[in-house]
């Protein structure tokens, strides 16, 4: 489990999936709430640390909000590749090859009954010590089965 204490709160790294961060760059439910947790972030020094595949997966939620759908997109195809652009300015630190998280994630997907994409955020947490924070219940349900260090953002508190 992460440490808890607020000396080494700081060195703490956070793991968050394209769930959350798609919530920093387009309005959508719990936004704000998301917003909080990244500000609280930086203001304790905390590194938010991301698997090479949340930038495909923040992708592709940017295409799904820039395709038109039976009126108007949510946003405009340079809405969506400017939050990409945003993103990448937060200073996220992309850790860990894909070849050293698909032997765990695996084992975690197969074990939780997850996608390898979502087990791979946990093995990436695991890992490096972190918390895992993700918009996704269903995730979190399965995640929390083995692990007490996975967070939801709906049930967010800032102070973490």
């Amino acid at each position: 489990m992460p440490p808890r204490d607020d000396a080494r709160r700081s060195k703490q790294p956070v793991v968050v999936d394209s769930s959350v961060a798609a919530k920093w760059v387009f309005p959508e439910p719990l936004s704000g709430e998301a917003l909080r947790l990244v500000v609280s972030w930086d203001e304790a020094r905390r590194i938010v640390v991301v698997p090479p595949h949340f930038w495909v997966e923040v992708a592709n939620a940017a295409r799904h909000k820039a395709r038109p759908r039976a009126e108007a997109p949510a946003v405009t195809r340079r809405e969506a590749v400017a939050a990409l652009g945003v993103l990448r300015d937060l200073g996220l630190v992309t850790s860990h090859g894909a070849a050293s998280l698909a032997a765990p994630a695996l084992e975690l997907a197969l074990d939780l009954g997850l996608t390898t994409w979502d087990a791979a955020y946990l093995a990436l947490a695991e890992s490096v010590g972190a918390e895992f924070w993700t918009a996704d219940r269903d995730l979190a349900r399965r995640a929390r089965r083995r692990f007490p260090w996975v967070r939801l953002l709906a049930e967010a508190d800032t102070d973490h």
